[in-house]
């Protein structure tokens, strides 16, 4: 249990380095072998909120692929499917820190209930962050 915690810490500061220092093209996936939720800022700096995919049965292998009830508990928390993406997408809006410790845990709380991945695999964390490009000026000297 202290390792899901610490793991949700670290998500949860990731996810807030993400709001903080992310530009267009930053991301931050988290994973267990094939399984894994992948995540945008999106929005500005004042109104934060993070855009979720949640990986659906299209990537998953034969042997993982979600049952009707799992996919039910997909949409019990928020995540639905849309034509923009074939994965289950989900807005999160970031009122307060507490939240990515939150979206954290909720996150580790999928990989075990609904993924059924087990409880001593490794979760990958890949934060991306993408410098922001240049502004386009004239040169006025």
């Amino acid at each position: 249990m202290q390792q899901q915690e610490h793991d949700a810490a670290v998500i949860a500061r990731a996810l807030d380095k993400l709001i903080k220092e992310g530009s267009d093209g930053s991301y931050l996936i988290v994973a267990i072998d094939e399984v894994y939720l992948q995540f945008l800022s999106v929005g500005d700096r004042d109104e934060p909120w993070i855009y979720c995919e949640a990986v659906s049965n299209q990537f998953l292998p034969e042997d993982q692929k979600l049952e009707p009830e799992q996919i039910t508990a997909l949409t019990l928390l928020g995540f639905e499917e849309t034509i923009e993406s074939p994965n289950y997408s989900c807005d999160f809006i970031v009122s307060d820190t507490a939240i990515l410790t939150d979206i954290g845990r909720m996150t580790l709380q999928m990989f075990a209930t609904i993924y059924l991945c087990p409880s001593d695999s490794e979760v990958d964390i890949d934060l991306h962050i993408e410098e922001p490009s240049p502004e386009l000026g004239l040169d006025t000297s």
